[in-house]
C-alpha cells in the first residue's frame, strides 16, 4: 500500500511540476483529456497511457524529454518514460486527472482547518450559462436533430461513412496544391497547421475534405475524426445548450484528432456559434490536433466572419480551388465514363472537355445524360459498368455527342452573344477600362484584354476580322490579325499570366475558360 501512495505521489508531483514548465493551459488541452500518468517505483519507468496512435506520437514528440527529466529528478537518478495505447481507461466515467484530484484534497483539507476562504462562484455567475442562455436566440432556424451519424451521440465517424477518397482525386494545376494539402494534413505524422479551402461550388472541396478525414482513419483507426458541415455543426452545438450538455459537447469536440467543417461560411452571422467555433479552434491547435475548412470565399472576404476566425484561418494555409483546365476536364470526363463503363473514344473525350467548362458537377452532370442516352440506344458494343451504373452503352462515334448537345444547355447559347457583352465580361475579369480596349493603349494588361476579346469574338461569335476591327472602332483589320495570331502562339505555349489587381496568376487556356463560362451562363 505504501509503494502504491509512494507511486501515485510521485506521478502527482511530475504531473505538477510538466504543467507549470509547459503552462497549466496547454497541459489541461493536451494531458487531462488525454492521457494519465502511473509511475512504476519498481522499473523507474513513468507509463503514459493514451487512446489512440495519434495522442501518443504527440506526447512522445512534444513531451517525452521533459516528462523524463522530471522523472530521473524526482527519483534522483535515471528514469523511463514508455506510452502505451490503452483505450479502455478513458470509457471510465466520473475519471478525474491526477494532479487535480490531488489539489482536490489540499483544498478539502485546507477547507476542514477553516484555511479556505476562496469564494465559490454560483451556477448563474459562470460564462458557460450566459453562453448557453444567449445561444437561444440563434436556435430558430436550426433542426432540432442534425443529420444521424454527425451528432456526437451517435460517435464519430469511420473511414467507411465517406463516399470519396483521396485516391480518387483527379488534379491538375487548378487543384493540385489543395491536394498536396489536404494529403499532407491527413498523413504527416508532425502537426499540420490549419487547412482552409476556399472555391466556386463543385470544385473538389468536400472530396478533400472527406477524403483527408478517410485517409487519417485508414492510417489510424482509433483516430478520432469529425466531418461535419457549418449547418450541423450549429445545430449540435444548439442542441448541447438546449440539453444543458455543453460541457459534453466542448469536452469531445477537444478531444478529436482531426475536425473538418465544409461550408463553414453558414457560421458567419451567428455571434455564440463563432465564440464557440473559436474556443475550438484555438483548443484544437494548441492541442496539436488537426482542422480543415472549407468555404466558397476567402476568409477575409466571408461577411459578418469575426475577425478573430478570420486572423486564425490565415495563420495557416489558405488555398484556392479553381474551375479545372482543358487537361483535367478530359481526366475527369475519362474517369466518369470509365466509372460508368462508356468506352469513349479520345477525341470524344476531347470534346466533351472542350465543350463544357464549368465546375466538377457540370462534367458529371453530362456523363449522366450521356450514360442515359447511351444506354437507350442498346448499342452493340455496350459494357456493363460498375454496380452503381449496371447497364451503360458505348458511343464509338460522335453521333450520341450530337444528340447530348442538342438536348442540354452546356457549352449551347439561347442566342448570339452580343460583342458589347464579351467585351465587359473581360473588362469585369481583367480590370481595365472598356475605354483602353477600344482605344490605342498599348500598357501590357490592356494588350492582353483586347486580345482576349478578339479570340473570343472569332470563337463565340464567329465574326471576321474586318467586322471585328469595325466593333473595335479600328480603321484597319491588320491589327485584330497580328493579335489573335499572338494569342494562338500563347496558347501553344500555355503560358502563365499575372493578371492586374491583385487577383493572382493563372494560365492563359484557363482564364479562356473561365471567360467561355462565364459568357455560357449570360
Amino acid at each position: 500500500m505504501a509503494t502504491s501512495t509512494l507511486a501515485t505521489d510521485i506521478s502527482t508531483r511530475i504531473a505538477e511540476r510538466l504543467a507549470r514548465e509547459v503552462g497549466q493551459r496547454r497541459y489541461e488541452l493536451c494531458f487531462e483529456p488525454a492521457a494519465r500518468l502511473d509511475f512504476d517505483n519498481q522499473h523507474a519507468t513513468l507509463r503514459v497511457a493514451v487512446p489512440s496512435r495519434f495522442i501518443a506520437d504527440r506526447i512522445e514528440r512534444d513531451f517525452g524529454e521533459p516528462l523524463a527529466r522530471l522523472a530521473a529528478e524526482e527519483l534522483g537518478h535515471a528514469a523511463q518514460v514508455a506510452v502505451a495505447i490503452d483505450p479502455k481507461r478513458f470509457d471510465m466515467p466520473g475519471h478525474t486527472p491526477l494532479h487535480r484530484n490531488h489539489r482536490a484534497a489540499a483544498n478539502h483539507n485546507a477547507s476542514s482547518n477553516g484555511l479556505d476562504d476562496t469564494p465559490r462562484p454560483s451556477r448563474q455567475a459562470t460564462p458557460e450559462n450566459h453562453n448557453t442562455l444567449d445561444a437561444a436566440h440563434e436556435s430558430a432556424n436550426a433542426t432540432d436533430d442534425a443529420r444521424p451519424g454527425q451528432r456526437f451521440g451517435n460517435g464519430f465517424n469511420t473511414s467507411k461513412r465517406f463516399r470519396h477518397r483521396l485516391e480518387g482525386f483527379v488534379t491538375g494545376p487548378s487543384n493540385e496544391l489543395a491536394y498536396a494539402a489536404a494529403t499532407r494534413l491527413a498523413q504527416d505524422d508532425q502537426a499540420a497547421d490549419p487547412v482552409f479551402l476556399h472555391g466556386g461550388c463543385g470544385l473538389g472541396k468536400t472530396h478533400l475534405l472527406q477524403g483527408a478525414c478517410a485517409r487519417m482513419l485508414e492510417r489510424s483507426p482509433r483516430s478520432k475524426v469529425w466531418y461535419t458541415t457549418g449547418e450541423q455543426f450549429t445545430n449540435t452545438y444548439i442542441q448541447a445548450v438546449r440539453k444543458n450538455e455543453l460541457d459534453k459537447f466542448r469536452s469531445r469536440v477537444r478531444h478529436l484528432d482531426l475536425l473538418a467543417v465544409d461550408d463553414v461560411h453558414f457560421i458567419a452571422n451567428k455571434d455564440k456559434t463563432q465564440q464557440e467555433f473559436l474556443h475550438c479552434f484555438d483548443a484544437i491547435d494548441l492541442a496539436g490536433a488537426r482542422l480543415m475548412l472549407a468555404s466558397d470565399c476567402h476568409p477575409k472576404q466571408i461577411e459578418k466572419f469575426s475577425e478573430a476566425l478570420v486572423s486564425r484561418c490565415v495563420r495557416g494555409l489558405v488555398v484556392e480551388v479553381r474551375p479545372p483546365d482543358s487537361a483535367t476536364r478530359r481526366a475527369l470526363i475519362v474517369k466518369f465514363a470509365q466509372r460508368r463503363g462508356l468506352n469513349l473514344r479520345d477525341e470524344a473525350a476531347e470534346t466533351l472537355a472542350n465543350r463544357c467548362v464549368g465546375s466538377v458537377r457540370d462534367l458529371e452532370g453530362l456523363l449522366t445524360k450521356l450514360h442515359a442516352l447511351a444506354s437507350l440506344t442498346h448499342h452493340p458494343n455496350s459494357t456493363r459498368g460498375s454496380g452503381e451504373y449496371p447497364l451503360a452503352a458505348a458511343p464509338l462515334g460522335h453521333a450520341l455527342l450530337d444528340r447530348l448537345f442538342a438536348t442540354t444547355d452546356v457549352g449551347t447559347q439561347r442566342g448570339p452573344v452580343r460583342f458589347e457583352v464579351i467585351l465587359q465580361t473581360v473588362c469585369d475579369r481583367l480590370d481595365v477600362p472598356a475605354g483602353k480596349i477600344t482605344g490605342s493603349s498599348r500598357h501590357k494588361h490592356v494588350v492582353l484584354a483586347r486580345a482576349l476579346v478578339i479570340h473570343l469574338t472569332r470563337v463565340v461569335r464567329k465574326m471576321s476580322y474586318p467586322e471585328i476591327a469595325a466593333a473595335l472602332g479600328k480603321k484597319s483589320h491588320s491589327t485584330v490579325i497580328t493579335a489573335d495570331k499572338r494569342m494562338e502562339k500563347m496558347l501553344a505555349s500555355d503560358e502563365r499570366l499575372l493578371l492586374p489587381g491583385g487577383a493572382g496568376d493563372t494560365t492563359l487556356r484557363a482564364l479562356l475558360d473561365e471567360l467561355r463560362a462565364t459568357l455560357a451562363r449570360a
